[in-house]
């Protein structure tokens, strides 16, 4: 509906002389979407060892608009606290904690533990 308005308005435009456009030169384009950058493992450790994520940390992992990973994280508390019926660890706005993130996915940091010498651990290498 949107699409036919603007052509509608653009032809009009041309009709009148203000710009001289052709039909068949309108083409609507989608959007530029900018390319984010592929997180190094380096960023990832420091995001992960944060307590708390804020909206903008939710847009560098995920890749995503401000408005989308505010609503993400507003939907994982969501589900957490009523369709989990888990307390939240940090009840603020425009934060998550990373314990409630990784309860939501269902992973556990097991699979992440070192022994001291640096190499995984045994019963989670395989």
């Amino acid at each position: 509906m949107e699409v036919q308005r603007l052509k509608t308005f653009l032809l009009n435009k041309a009709e009148q002389g203000r710009e001289p456009l052709m039909r068949q030169d309108i083409r609507l384009q989608a959007p530029i979407v900018k390319r984010r950058k592929t997180m190094t493992p380096e960023e990832r450790v420091n995001l992960f060892s944060k307590e708390c994520w804020s909206i903008h940390d939710v847009q560098d992992l995920f890749g995503m608009p401000y408005p989308t990973a505010s609503e993400y994280i507003r939907k994982v508390k969501t589900k957490l606290t009523v369709g989990m019926g888990k307390e939240l660890r940090v009840d603020v706005n425009g934060r998550l904690h990373v314990q409630d993130y990784l309860d939501y996915v269902g992973n556990t940091t097991n699979r992440y533990e070192f022994k001291a010498t640096g190499e995984l651990r045994e019963d989670v290498a395989n």
